[in-house]
């Protein structure tokens, strides 16, 4: 995760979330339409989280980095980072159900991106 720009940020503050999840620390904030494009355009997946010294995104470069098996796809060179359209919380994980069919799971302590299933 790193710190968004103060000029993204600001661009945040003027959309509300598609979706929010509430954290001990913070909030898990899920944008879609013309934000979500703006994160993604950024380099970001289309959510951040937010707490009191911080707004943090999720780098594309690092999601697609991630050296792992993606789980039903194995013959995939990267994890699918297309649009995500869901989050939710499930044990400690955040959960992010994308567009073409994948979810992706992160520690819900340290964002860590964990894995991937193909469900569709």
């Amino acid at each position: 995760m790193l710190n968004l720009s103060d000029k993204l940020i600001n661009e945040l503050n003027s959309f509300v979330p598609h979706a929010r999840l509430e954290l001990p620390n913070g909030t898990v904030d899920l944008y879609s339409s013309d934000m979500g494009d703006k994160l993604l355009d950024a380099g970001f997946l289309n959510f951040v989280v937010r707490n009191a010294s911080s707004v943090q995104g999720y780098p594309l470069t690092e999601f697609e980095g991630t050296k792992l098996t993606v789980i039903g796809q194995e013959n995939l060179k990267k994890p699918n980072a297309s649009y995500i359209m869901y989050v939710w919380i499930e044990e400690e994980r955040l959960c992010a159900q994308h567009w073409d069919g994948f979810i992706s799971y992160f520690d819900l302590k340290t964002f860590a991106f964990l894995e991937q299933k193909f469900i569709k």
